[in-house]
């Protein structure tokens, strides 16, 4: 059975009244600061990890912002006459050298070489690197200046 009463606004609410309606920010707050900590994280993390070298200058080099970073070996001048490679910023010795030439240049055939040393440094420290990459198939090698 079917009721059917007048409307008599019982379903009316008269005696409340909306609220604003509240935004807390310190939430967004901390959700900044968070970001904030997590990218100063990381970016000290993602730091540089060529060691620092005194590198020929060069006033004909030429910077190519296209250019994509390659594997670099770096040699790093020691006392006595000696030299301490660098294989992308991990030190190895020379036995280690073509061995990992070798499986960097299997991964990627088309990669591109860098070799950073120092200004003073002894063409005979240089050579045999070059040799290894010959040895190799690498083709595509530059060396790293200073440019003025």
């Amino acid at each position: 059975m079917l009721l059917n009463l007048p409307y008599s606004g019982f379903m009316r609410r008269k005696g409340k009244r909306k609220e604003p309606v509240d935004f807390d920010m310190a939430p967004m707050i901390d959700m900044v600061f968070l970001l904030l900590v997590f990218f100063m994280t990381v970016s000290t993390l993602a730091q540089d990890t060529r060691p620092e070298l005194i590198l020929p200058d060069s006033s004909e080099a030429k910077i190519n912002p296209e250019q994509t970073p390659g594997i670099v070996i770096s040699l790093k001048a020691k006392p006595e006459n000696k030299v301490e490679i660098l294989f992308q910023g991990t030190p190895i010795s020379s036995k280690q050298l073509s061995e990992r030439i070798k499986k960097a240049s299997a991964e990627d055939e088309d990669s591109e070489w860098i070799i950073r040393a120092e200004k003073d440094q002894y063409w005979s420290k240089v050579q045999p690197i070059l040799t290894a990459l010959r040895e190799e198939g690498v083709t595509k090698v530059r060396f790293s200046v200073f440019v003025k």
